[in-house]
């Protein structure tokens, strides 16, 4: 992945930005929401991620899909980690488009092209209803991903979109390399702790 080489910054080593990002693109989940996952939240073997209403934009309880690859690579990220324990270190860092600009930067990625607005934090929920999109997953199916409200009468009362479905469409997402070697990883969060 892109930032995999980059330092620790932000209490956060430069792998486990990478595997946030990673995150973040297959949730679709905003930063506050990434803020309140704990490993607990996972569930690997399905390889869903819950989360509970009290932290969702929309107040509402989120059960998020997950590519059934990435949840096997973070099987090794929570290794002998609490259920309770945060699954990220964004504890009270809020300038996350510095952050995610500053990676994009070392990594030799444009922050700003002529094709679209300047790379934030928020730029993994657009990347990830794109990428659905070039899959050609069907709006319905993209909106329940993206937890958004169903637009229109047929949206909101005749059509039906199944787990099957949901979990269809995320496994059509690309196959993004995995950041780093996970020793590597954890031999750099114990100097950051």
């Amino acid at each position: 992945m892109l930032f995999s080489g980059c330092g620790e910054r932000y209490g956060m080593t430069g792998i486990d930005r990478a595997v946030l990002y990673r995150v973040a693109i297959e949730t679709g989940f905003q930063v506050n929401e990434l803020k309140h996952l704990t490993v607990g939240c996972f569930n690997l073997k399905k390889a869903i991620v819950k989360l509970d209403a009290k932290f969702c934009k929309d107040r509402r309880d989120a059960e998020q899909f997950i590519t059934l690859a990435l949840a096997k690579q973070l099987e090794g990220c929570f290794d002998g980690r609490g259920d309770n324990e945060l699954g990220f270190s964004l504890g009270k860092w809020t300038r996350t488009a510095e952050m995610i600009q500053e990676d994009a930067i070392e990594a030799k990625v444009p922050v700003k092209d002529k094709s679209g607005p300047e790379l934030e934090f928020h730029s993994t929920r657009h990347s990830l209803e794109t990428e659905l999109s070039n899959a050609r997953i069907t709006q319905a199916v993209i909106d329940r991903i993206m937890r958004h409200k169903p637009q229109g009468i047929g949206q909101r009362i005749y059509t039906h979109v199944s787990p099957f479905q949901i979990r269809s469409a995320v496994e059509k997402l690309p196959a993004y390399p995995w950041p780093g070697d996970l020793q590597q990883a954890q031999a750099e969060r114990a100097k950051v702790s």
